[in-house]
């Protein structure tokens, strides 16, 4: 029994112990009526610090001891047993920084779900820190995390990022899309669109990752004129965007390649300008078929009157993706840029999938040039992700187009519309845990859509396409397996005539009610 405990009870066992000597006790030379007084005195007296003892001591319990019930319709802060489990096992200190606004409509649910972290573990640290209400403060974690503080239209300050969970040296940062998004392709006139509720899958994934999970690191190839880390084609500029999304980046020369080193969980082939020899092509498709995350970006590189080959025609057959030696013409004027049907022009058409449905949605479109088809091929579950217009086609002769630039289809020329990008997924094996482990690919057959001017152009979603490409295949379901709970988004409308009922109920009928109370008390005691 603790000490604090051991004391109250000490402290009971005297009060009892005084009141029943005091009963006991009758002196013979005092009044019966004093006596009796004194009597009720010392009971009163001793009852009231008995009260205030057992108040004490439920507080105190309460204290170390307390339960929190979840109400809502949707459990949606009823932790799950996963992350029970992860917050039990602490080890080490983790400390949660919670950057949200408390005018951010997420904000209180958030709050809500990480005291109920904390009550799980003695060794989690939760702050809350108002980038608006708290500006001191907010740089200065600004500066010690690598935080962007921008301003609103409405002129409040906020955070690029939502939350930072952080253990030692090891941080990991969590934005307002991983914790809610909202699905408007499920509205429902009745219960309004459908939410997903991401919180506990980020923050608990975030504080897997902080304590056991190793860095997720991202690994360019080399070798061949690629984008890369160095050189002309450098893609430094996405370092400070990689690292809001926890990444690492690594160089990879991929000359004589045998086999993709383990700490890579994903490697990005970026526009090389000489192929691969097949050999090498093979290793990171059969990588891919083992579990790996591989991102293909190949342009056609013009030699003489034809397409060179990259060396990943005939290994990506594995993955249900074909990759054709052609050159994409885009006729539509409405999607030309520079006007010339070979050069840059803006695609608007996008598959069905988790990385392109949302910038479907936005509008925008991307901006690519000179690009070659990539299709899917039938029956092996891939999805074609980027599609030309109707009146685009792909260009298989290239002698002929050179010769009399000849801008029409023919016979052996695939029409519009032209897919250009390609996502699949192997299915490997399942997991301990009861997932499965898949590999990713993604073929997209240009990579002028990565030079930094594109990237950088808001009326075109380039940055946000490479970004959800890349936190599609990173994604690291293994570490932590919680599904998103869904809601109901319903907005509650009141009309004027809403607002006055309420006003009246809380302005006049209640107090006339603790007025019309007090009176029958007064009344009651005069009778």
């Amino acid at each position: 029994m603790s000490s604090p405990m051991l004391a109250l009870f000490v402290l009971l066992a005297v009060a009892v112990a005084v009141i029943a000597a005091w009963n006991r006790f009758r002196p013979h030379d005092e009044d019966e009526l004093d006596v009796v007084r004194a009597r009720g005195r010392m009971n009163t007296a001793v009852g009231i610090l008995l009260v205030t003892l057992i108040v004490l001591q439920i507080n105190y319990l309460s204290f170390r001891h307390f339960t929190r019930w979840d109400l809502t319709s949707d459990a949606r802060f009823t932790l799950s047993e996963r992350t029970q489990e992860v917050l039990q096992s602490l080890d080490r200190d983790v400390e949660i920084l919670l950057l949200l606004s408390d005018a951010e409509p997420t904000f209180a649910d958030v709050q809500e779900l990480l005291l109920r972290y904390r009550a799980q573990s003695p060794h989690l640290r939760v702050r809350f820190v108002d980038p608006d209400k708290q500006p001191g403060e907010a740089r200065r974690v600004a500066e010690q995390y690598d935080i962007a503080i921008g301003m609103a239209s409405s002129g409040e300050a906020f955070a690029d990022v939502a939350a930072v969970v952080s253990s030692g040296d090891r941080r990991w940062k969590i934005t307002r899309d991983d914790l809610l998004s909202v699905d408007f392709d499920e509205l429902n006139e009745s219960e309004g669109p459908k939410v997903d509720l991401k919180s506990e899958r980020a923050i608990t994934g975030a504080i897997v990752q902080v304590t056991t999970g190793e860095p997720t690191r991202v690994c360019f190839t080399s070798g061949r004129g690629e984008w890369g880390l160095s050189g002309e084609r450098s893609i430094l500029v996405l370092r400070e965007e990689f690292e809001r999304e926890n990444l690492e980046v690594q160089d990879l020369p991929a000359v004589g390649l045998r086999e993709v080193p383990t700490e890579c969980d994903a490697v990005f082939v970026l526009g090389p300008l000489r192929a691969f020899a097949e050999d090498e092509a093979r290793v990171l498709v059969d990588w891919v078929k083992a579990g790996g995350d591989l991102l293909l970006a190949l342009d056609p590189v013009l030699d003489r009157d034809d397409v060179a080959p990259t060396g990943f025609e005939e290994p990506l057959h594995d993955l249900g993706v074909l990759v054709d030696r052609s050159v994409v013409l885009e006729l539509d004027p409405r999607m030309l840029l520079r006007g010339d049907p070979m050069d840059l022009f803006r695609v608007l058409s996008f598959g069905d999938h988790p990385t392109t449905r949302r910038l479907a949605a936005a509008g925008g479109g991307v901006a690519v040039a000179l690009a070659r088809s990539v299709r899917a091929e039938p029956g092996t579950g891939a999805t074609e992700l980027l599609r030309t217009s109707e009146a685009a086609f792909a260009e298989l002769d290239i002698a002929g187009l050179i010769a009399d630039r000849d801008v029409e289809p023919d016979g052996q020329d695939i029409r519009g519309p032209v897919s250009l990008a390609v996502a699949n997924e192997m299915v490997v094996a399942p997991e301990a845990d009861g997932g499965e482990r898949v590999g990713r690919v993604v073929v997209v057959g240009d990579s002028d859509w990565l030079d930094p001017v594109l990237l950088a152009e808001p009326q075109f979603a380039n940055l946000d396409l490479l970004m959800a490409w890349t936190g599609w295949l990173t994604e690291r379901e293994a570490l932590i397996s919680i599904p998103p709970r869904r809601s109901n988004l319903q907005a509650i409308v009141m009309s004027e005539a809403d607002v006055s009922g309420v006003a009246i109920r809380i302005f006049g009928l209640l107090p006339a009610a603790i007025l019309l109370l007090g009176f029958a008390v007064w009344w009651s005691r005069r009778q």
